[in-house]
């Protein structure tokens, strides 16, 4: 019995000893992991979010800027070179031209869509970092907030597709269309034809000298 006794005294004591043990080991363990997973994401400090974000909009308002530049410099050289070829009646070169200035519009069209969407990103990021508690309560001084709400008939976004738009039609209608900025005159064949009908008028108008009748001396 007393061997019995102290055999299931210490299984006993050993058994809630083990199981008390592991069991508040383990929780302290998770307890403190997400106890530290928390404060390491809460406790990033709200400059480097603002800076984040700010880099974030700045980068791509800039980039969307940049391809806006880009296109109005093909734009100039594909009406330059339209208006060259328009003079030279060259009307296979100019509706190449016609369809190349169609393609880079979309092009540009959709790259702006895109940048927007990434611009916006970044200013609905410093409009909810704008309605912090620590951040100052003057409506001054929250810029992307105070931006709200204008007309969007000024905004860049629309202008910037509009002219877009403008563009594309243009291309469009002069594909469509070339007579509108070529002469149908213009073309090498009809300059050659107009010459050589210009040619033929003098000929004819050109008064014939009456020829001396030869005498011949007996």
């Amino acid at each position: 019995m007393t061997v019995d006794g102290i055999d299931n005294t210490a299984h006993g004591t050993g058994t809630g000893t083990g199981t008390g043990t592991g069991t508040g080991t383990g929780a302290g363990a998770g307890a403190g992991a997400g106890a530290g997973a928390g404060a390491g994401a809460g406790n990033i400090p709200e400059d480097k979010i603002l800076e984040y974000a700010w880099k974030w909009f700045e980068y791509h308002a800039a980039q969307r800027l940049l391809a806006f530049r880009y296109f109005l410099i093909f734009l100039g050289i594909l009406a330059v070179a339209l208006l060259k070829s328009a003079e030279n009646g060259t009307h296979d070169l100019t509706k190449v031209l016609e369809f190349l200035g169609c393609f880079i519009s979309i092009i540009f069209l959709l790259l702006e869509f895109r940048n927007a969407q990434l611009v916006d990103v970044g200013r609905k990021s410093l409009k909810k970092i704008e309605s912090f508690d620590s951040y100052r309560s003057d409506i001054e001084l929250k810029l992307i907030t105070n931006d709200q709400g204008r007309c969007f008939l000024i905004r860049h976004s629309f202008l910037i597709k509009a002219i877009y738009v403008v563009c594309l039609c243009g291309f469009i209608m002069l594909a469509r269309k070339p007579s509108l900025i070529m002469n149908e005159n213009s073309a090498p064949s009809q300059i050659l034809d107009n010459m050589k009908a210009k040619a033929k008028s003098s000929d004819i108008e050109k008064p014939v000298e009456a020829k001396k009748p030869i005498i011949q001396e007996e």
